[in-house]
């Protein structure tokens, strides 16, 4: 169960960190443009790639050892965090801002595939459990999956908007 506990806790940090900079750039997003359009069409991206990622995703998990499939997801959304890190200190604040320009696209489209990636990590953390835990405790680390899971969004979508209204 101490293994679990480790990436349990590790999973819950990366995808609190990468769910809330989505989250922020859903906020950021229409505070800059004033677009629910826009929006829109980001958060649909986002949804419908999760929906047809889960199929291919679950079968990476299922064929893959999990730990190497946490970490490639890990480095992979890292990848994309830079990018968009990049563009944000290359780029000035109201060319990021203009949904015409590359900066924009690039910048929003790399958060947007962190987070799809991150979906990695929590597939196999679910998968984790039968693993790692001992039968006797799998009700009880199926409900910490979930409520690290639960807790996540909220608090991502909570203190996204409170960073993003402190700007």
């Amino acid at each position: 169960m101490k293994r679990f506990l480790h990436v349990l806790i590790n999973i819950a940090v990366a995808n609190t960190s990468t769910f809330f900079l989505w989250s922020a750039l859903s906020f950021w997003l229409y505070l800059e443009t004033h677009s629910v359009l826009i929006l829109s069409i980001l958060s649909g991206t986002f949804m419908t790639l999760v929906t047809l990622s889960g199929m291919f995703f679950g079968t990476i998990v299922d064929k893959h050892r999990k730990k190497e499939v946490i970490a490639v997801s890990s480095i992979v959304a890292l990848i994309f965090l830079l990018l968009a890190g990049s563009v944000f200190l290359f780029f000035d604040r109201k060319e990021i801002a203009d949904i015409s320009s590359s900066a924009f696209w690039i910048f929003s489209l790399s958060i947007l595939l962190s987070a799809l990636v991150s979906n990695l990590r929590s597939i196999a953390l679910s998968t984790t459990v039968s693993i790692l835990v001992p039968k006797e405790d799998y009700a009880r680390a199926n409900g910490m999956v979930g409520m690290v899971q639960g807790v996540g969004m909220i608090a991502n979508t909570v203190f996204s908007g409170l960073v993003i209204g402190r700007l």
